[in-house]
């Protein structure tokens, strides 16, 4: 919509476009600029997410997640662990389909007899009315002619006893779904899935790259 007031109008719809030209260059610049390393530490490489910030620091070999996120541990928060890299993008990937940080929690462990029992999952995901929604566990996809990948060891266990995956079930038997997620720069490999119907919970265990 254009304002003309009296003479002065031209004056004031060119000021106006010159305005929005300048903000949309702006906006333009700040989103080539998250992609890249921190323009105030080079060391430091920046994405922003639907406002959520990511980052990961080279020097000091941490993977920055974004405020908002529940973390119970730290343990995936650093380079000390390939799988670590396989949570960091799983969160990422999160974020882009357009979760929220504060429905995400990592590491949650669960409590039997009182006390904390039962191992960690790497990500929970809770839906809008902060029901546990999804939980998945991450592994390494690396492959070679002599060993089976993280992914597929874990595969294989959960045909046969449930795997991991499914003792976080029997803890959170409200969970929707189930994911078992790898990630990698290519793969040739197809999906893998397993379908499980508790009532009106379906659980899938995903291959996706």
């Amino acid at each position: 919509m254009k304002l003309s007031l009296g003479g002065g109008g031209k004056k004031l719809e060119s000021k106006s476009i010159d305005s929005k030209s300048q903000k949309s260059q702006k906006i333009e610049s700040k989103t080539i600029e998250s992609n890249k390393l921190d323009s105030k530490n080079t060391n430091i490489y920046t994405k922003t997410i639907n406002s959520y910030i990511m980052q990961v620091d080279f020097t000091n070999q941490r993977l920055i997640y974004p405020q908002g996120i529940k973390k119970h541990d730290t343990t995936t928060s650093n380079f000390s662990h390939p799988e670590n890299f396989v949570v960091f993008e799983c969160v990422h990937r999160l974020l882009e389909k357009g979760y929220k940080a504060e429905s995400l929690e990592l590491e949650p462990r669960w409590r039997v007899g009182g006390e904390l029992k039962g191992g960690k999952a790497d990500i929970l995901v809770r839906d809008n009315q902060n029901e546990t929604y999804l939980i998945i566990e991450c592994k390494t996809a690396g492959e070679n002619s002599k060993t089976k990948s993280e992914f597929d060891k874990e595969y294989a266990r959960m045909q046969i006893d449930g795997g991991q995956l499914f003792s976080y079930f029997q803890q959170e038997k409200a969970t929707k779904f189930l994911c078992l997620y790898t990630s990698d720069l290519e793969s040739t490999q197809e999906s893998k899935a397993i379908t499980y119907q508790n009532t009106s919970s379906i659980c899938r265990i995903m291959k996706s790259s």
